[in-house]
């Protein structure tokens, strides 16, 4: 007989230009219905606001590069203007997934 998993984790990806509401989005789902918001990696230089909270891993093209090519993300996406890539950590989404918590996560 299988073993039915008690819970069904889902990956839901946020994606739109800056100031459309992907962090308000974000905010509202873990205050509502305890989503868990994961860290992604990006290319692009740190801003100001980004101390804040710890919202993105930021690495350098180099960086971004060695973990594609390990199979270390789940997506990415390249913004067009200035070209910058963003993804998403497969080990954050497997470990969310299995229920454990990670350092550098909120939920």
């Amino acid at each position: 007989m299988s073993t039915v998993p008690s819970h069904h984790a889902i990956l839901l990806v946020l994606c739109g230009p800056s100031g459309v509401g992907k962090s308000t989005i974000s905010n509202r789902l873990a205050k509502d219905i305890h989503f868990e918001y994961l860290l992604s990696a990006t290319t692009r230089t740190k801003r100001p606001a980004d101390d804040s909270g710890k919202k993105y891993d930021h690495i350098s093209m180099d960086e971004f590069f060695r973990r594609l090519d390990a199979d270390e993300f789940l997506e990415y996406a390249v913004s067009r203007r200035p070209a910058h890539l963003y993804s998403a950590a497969r080990r954050a989404y497997t470990q969310a997934a299995a229920g454990r918590s990670r350092p550098g996560h909120s939920g």
